[in-house]
């Protein structure tokens, strides 16, 4: 199949206005038995009152109130008692004057009585009543229509059914009403490349996130998923699938398949029906589509998952929401402050993923980058976007910021509103941003505050820093003396922090089982086919240091000796990814961690064993989240979790302040 350019491309607006006809919503009639979670199509009058006769508010006798003034309890009044009511009997009785009749709660009131004077402050003697206080009238009785009056509307259109209304229904004696239909939204995940989850992994193939984190969005949004499955690169079985699903939903989703490289059929298959667009002036989303397939609507989302469910959330979550009957309403937005300057796209508007952290007020004699003044601007915004390939783009934000089509930069400061994913914010208690390594999840697993850990490298942790994001940062940076970690705090001029010691950890090189190249060092390393670690990282500082102690061993300059180095350009972000290249035979070997050789059934041949350390914010120090992590950091359970972990070990150092 050919490659096909994009059609005009249309601003986000447009897009909107283009599926604004495929939100009427359907309304069917059901019992209220059935209609927990619904939305209620019409407005509910009652016919009834309710309660639909006087009746008590309290076990205790049925009085004229008149008859009870100046009772107390060492003078109490005396009334002959005429009878007893229960609930559901139509009483026989009147109440004379100087009479009472003792009555259920619930029970109709006997005409001739206009209060009930409740059971405890009544002393029976025979047939008399001993009214030891009095009662005003009306109290404790509950007339005709004082909950609901007949006429009177008691539910709107648009409401969401709990069983609170569903409860209001019963009592008016509602057994049916109309209620906006649950929308079918068929699902389908289009790509060779895709595997199912707990299918396991081969080289080339990705787990399909797609068709979950939409189904899970739909729910949210109150339609019903029918997922449909992953579909091949097939034409056949493509228009298959797609057939089944327009026939069977009120809209359907696909995602991948389409931009416009050779292998995107989508367009192609959409072009048949009513073409709406294929293209959106915006990041990430820009090869968004969307057909009427002969009255179903069809939209098609990026196959990268930031891009599929920013346009979910932007495009698709209202129709949604319409369908189901909810009213439209505004996203929920914050004010906050941009924590780094953001090069944009021109020509296309961007949504930009970012985490939030409450901003700091203004206090005397404090250094305060973040002062907000007096305004209502309460949080500073952190960029998390990773490309739209990575899921965990979404996961570490809290929202999106909005970056206008002609704007060239976002400056570092400057006010913006970001609007939440969800209409709760609720911000973790405790924010680690930098390396990452296995005993952030296990120091983290033992507290008792929800946290996030963000993986930027050592670099980009004290960068964060630097901009006071997060709370703690873990690093690992070799210096050219040997020293770990203290002279790199100092050279980036980190202040206002402190650097708590952390643990050991055994670097190596990681190499195929049996170690068939025979790799003994980091001298070999330049006969191998190698996969480098992500810039700023320290596992990479730590292999640039020892090439260039080879380099000068062999009185080569450093950049000629690692430009003959296969693989030393490639990288990755991650230890396990590493041990995952060596494994699929993508290279012979790389750096990482010892752990990571072990579970992935690798050799793995020492280099060193480097110290991996905590900065911690002075501003967040007393904080209680910070406070827990220091003291497991330290604490005798950590360091027999850790020491389960092979390559991973406290020493004496562990949880002392070094700065």
């Amino acid at each position: 199949m050919s490659r096909k350019e994009f059609r005009s491309l249309i601003t986000l607006e447009d897009a909107i206005n283009e599926l604004r006809p495929f939100s009427k919503p359907r309304i069917k009639e059901e019992e209220i038995s059935n209609i927990n979670g619904s939305v209620l199509a019409e407005d509910i009058y009652s016919e009834v009152d309710v309660p639909s006769f006087d009746r008590a508010a309290m076990d205790g006798f049925a009085v004229r109130a008149e008859d009870t003034f100046g009772a107390e309890e060492d003078d109490p009044i005396k009334l002959k008692i005429t009878g007893e009511l229960e609930p559901g009997i139509v009483p026989s009785v009147s109440i004379e004057k100087s009479e009472a009749c003792e009555i259920a709660t619930g029970a109709v009131m006997p005409s001739g009585s206009n209060s009930v004077v409740m059971i405890e402050n009544v002393v029976v003697e025979g047939d008399n009543a001993l009214i030891r206080k009095g009662v005003t009238p009306e109290e404790n009785v509950m007339h005709a229509g004082s909950d609901i009056m007949a006429g009177e509307r008691v539910l709107s259109e648009g409401t969401q059914l709990t069983a609170k209304e569903i409860g209001v229904l019963a009592s008016i004696g509602k057994k049916r009403t109309k209620v906006y239909d649950v929308p079918k939204i068929g699902i389908i995940s289009l790509g060779d490349e895709l595997l199912p989850p707990g299918r396991s992994k081969k080289v080339g193939k990705i787990y399909d996130v797609n068709s979950y984190s939409l189904s899970a969005g739909i729910k949210e949004a109150g339609g019903k998923p029918i997922k449909y499955g992953i579909v091949s690169d097939s034409e056949e079985e493509i228009r298959s699938k797609l057939s089944k699903a327009l026939s069977e939903c009120d809209l359907v989703i696909t995602s991948g398949s389409t931009s416009a490289g050779a292998t995107d059929m989508l367009y192609d298959i959409a072009g048949e029906g009513d073409l709406l667009f294929h293209g959106i002036k915006i990041k990430p989303g820009k090869p968004t589509l969307a057909s009427n397939m002969d009255g179903t609507l069809l939209v098609g989302l990026p196959g990268y998952p930031t891009s599929a469910l920013t346009i979910f959330k932007l495009l698709v979550d209202p129709l949604i929401r319409i369908k189901r009957g909810v009213k439209e309403k505004k996203p929920k937005y914050v004010s906050a402050i941009l924590s780094t300057k953001v090069n944009s796209i021109q020509g296309r508007k961007q949504f930009l993923p970012v985490g939030l952290i409450p901003a700091k007020r203004h206090k005397k004699d404090e250094e305060n980058k973040y002062d907000t003044g007096d305004d209502n601007t309460k949080f500073v915004a952190y960029p998390v976007y990773k490309g739209s390939g990575a899921i965990t783009s979404l996961s570490n934000a809290e929202g999106f910021l909005h970056i206008r089509k002609n704007e060239k930069i976002v400056s570092e400061g400057d006010k913006r509103k970001v609007t939440l994913f969800s209409d709760e914010l609720k911000l973790p208690e405790l924010l680690i941003i930098g390396s990452h390594c296995v005993g952030i999840d296990i120091l983290t697993s033992m507290i008792s505050r929800n946290s996030k850990s963000i993986n930027t490298g050592s670099r980009g942790g004290m960068q964060m820093m630097s901009k006071g994001i997060p709370d703690i940062s873990g690093m690992h940076l070799l210096s050219k003396d040997n020293i770990y970690n203290v002279s790199h705090i100092k050279d980036f001029g980190l202040g206002n922090i402190a650097l708590y010691k952390g643990y050991v950890r055994e670097q190596g090189i990681i190499v195929k089982k049996g170690n068939p190249l025979n790799i003994k060092g980091i001298k070999d390393l330049s006969e191998a086919k190698i996969i480098n670690r992500n810039r700023g990282s320290g596992t990479r500082r730590l292999l640039d240091l020892e090439f260039k102690r080879v380099a000068d061993e062999k009185d080569i300059d450093f950049n000629e000796f690692i430009r003959d180095i296969e693989g030393y350009k490639t990288t990755c972000r991650t230890h396990s990814a590493v041990a995952s290249s060596v494994k699929m035979d993508k290279v012979d070997a790389g750096i990482a961690i010892k752990p990571f050789a072990k579970s992935d059934e690798l050799d793995f041949i020492p280099l060193c064993k480097e110290e991996f350390d905590f900065m911690i914010s002075l501003d967040r120090i007393r904080k209680k989240s910070v406070k827990e992590f220091i003291k497991k950091l330290k604490s005798k359970s950590f360091e027999k979790k850790l020491s389960d972990v092979r390559g991973l070990s406290t020493y004496r150092k562990t949880g002392k302040r070094v700065i």
